[in-house]
């Protein structure tokens, strides 16, 4: 099965993006068709007057995503992750001295987020549409999380536990 390619750009080859050596190594730890759709979508952000988004967990081990669950930012049911794939990026809005926000108390960000997110072929979890199309936020874990910055590119499986398999059988073992 063929990944789709991003189309070249008519703006030549993209500029380096405005982010610390640690962002740039937990980027690169990312699928390279994960990792060209993640950097197209901060591309985007900065497109819209955005700082660059700050790229927070991008590669989990085991162990990390245990204690995700632990800390309630993963459901106690999910024992897999797109994390675990190298297909996942948890993004936050950058702050002076490049530092990340912990909150998420900036809906416009995450909205715009999401939406660049759903331009570029990730699923973000910030929001969903609801029946008449408008965005309404996304809430995870049962209705007790609400993780806008998490963003996955899943192509071309239609699910986590497909995309395990294919990718990473031991872990369903």
């Amino acid at each position: 099965m063929s990944i789709p390619s991003l189309p070249p750009s008519p703006f030549g080859p993209p500029q380096p993006l405005p982010i610390t050596e640690a962002e740039a190594f937990r980027l690169s730890l990312l699928r390279p068709d994960a990792r060209a759709r993640a950097e197209a979508v901060m591309r985007r952000m900065m497109q819209r007057g955005h700082e660059c988004p700050y790229v927070g967990s991008t590669r989990r081990t085991q162990r990390e995503q245990e204690d995700a669950v632990r800390r309630g930012t993963s459901s106690a049911s999910q024992t897999l992750s797109w994390h675990l794939l190298d297909r996942a990026v948890d993004f936050r809005k950058r702050l002076p001295g490049n530092k990340p926000d912990p909150t998420t108390n900036d809906f416009r960000f995450f909205l715009d987020l999401w939406e660049c997110a759903e331009d570029e072929g990730m699923r973000c979890l910030g929001f969903e549409r609801d029946q008449a199309g408008k965005p309404v936020k996304l809430y995870i874990n049962n209705g007790k999380l609400w993780d806008p910055g998490h963003c996955e590119w899943r192509q071309p499986y239609v699910s986590l536990v497909q995309a395990t398999a294919a990718e990473a059988p031991y872990l369903i073992a």
